[in-house]
């Protein structure tokens, strides 16, 4: 949620000796199962031998640790102040481990064993976050975009393990990406409709609704190349996941989170069996 002014100046303002090294971890819960499923998935489904995968997903799990600071940062951006003056005074490891990872990515792309593409996907989704988040923290694409920087961690630490970005690979990115976009946009605008007061039937035709269409447009040639089985599971999860929210529209939000957290895990456990 948006941080009023007045914290953003107290976290400004904040002495350096007091939380230079301050660890935070993510209070949203719907990322955190995003950032989780992307992680197990990651490593499940493309581990093989690799020095370089191992180290690349040990330091991608150092991600856990970055993102509420770079949240943070983000706000204190959006209100015209320094975001590095408020990472190095309050969460110096971040610019640490922040260095340590662009650095390495860097480093991999350059000796041929990540391929560019996945390097490039996972910038170009950061960069636009990071655009889009000056124009609404809470807004749905806002939110697609953030899903979309974490699920592309995981075209990073599957083709260091695989020297090379694969068919599956490419399957595997884009179910989980779309599955966790649809997933997100529920809780995201029943959250709205309570902050706004609209009713929320007219935000799920508007926002969700186009969002589940795009999903399965975008899955179903690959659902239907890859086998029927595949196409009943994803889309049966995809359609009860939509069709869900509206039940859930006046349930409180720790209720919200934990169906959005069951279909999840259904993503979750379906990819591995499927494409194992």
């Amino acid at each position: 949620m948006m941080i009023a002014s007045s914290e953003i100046l107290g976290m400004i303002n904040q002495k350096p000796a007091l939380g230079r090294f301050k660890i935070a971890i993510p209070r949203e819960h719907g990322l955190i199962v995003v950032w989780a499923n992307t992680m197990i998935i990651s490593i499940i489904s493309s581990y093989r031998p690799s020095a370089y995968g191992i180290i690349t997903f040990l330091i991608m799990l150092t991600t856990f640790f970055i993102y509420d600071p770079v949240l943070s940062a983000l706000r204190i951006w959006k209100a015209g102040r320094n975001p590095l003056k408020f990472l190095a005074e309050n969460h110096l490891h971040v610019v640490f481990l922040g260095f340590l990872l662009l650095a390495w990515i860097a480093y991999i792309a350059v000796i041929g064993v990540l391929p560019y593409t996945s390097m490039l996907a996972f910038a170009i989704f950061l960069i636009v976050y990071a655009v889009l988040f000056r124009y609404g923290e809470r807004k749905l694409y806002t939110r697609i975009l953030s899903i979309l920087t974490l699920t592309s961690m995981f075209l990073i630490v599957s083709s260091a393990f695989q020297h090379s970005i694969t068919m599956r690979i490419l399957i595997i990115f884009l179910i989980l990406s779309t599955g966790e976009m649809l997933m997100g946009s529920g809780p995201v605008e029943i959250a709205n409709s309570r902050i706004m007061k609209i009713r929320f039937e007219r935000l799920f035709a508007e926002r969700i609704v186009p969002v589940y269409v795009s999903s399965m447009i975008l899955i179903l040639p690959v659902l239907i190349l890859t086998g029927r089985y595949a196409f009943y599971v994803f889309a049966s999860i995809f359609t009860v996941a939509a069709a869900s929210d509206v039940a859930m529209k006046n349930m409180p939000m720790k209720r919200v989170g934990f169906i959005a957290t069951g279909f999840n895990i259904a993503i979750l456990i379906s990819i591995l069996v499927i494409y194992r």
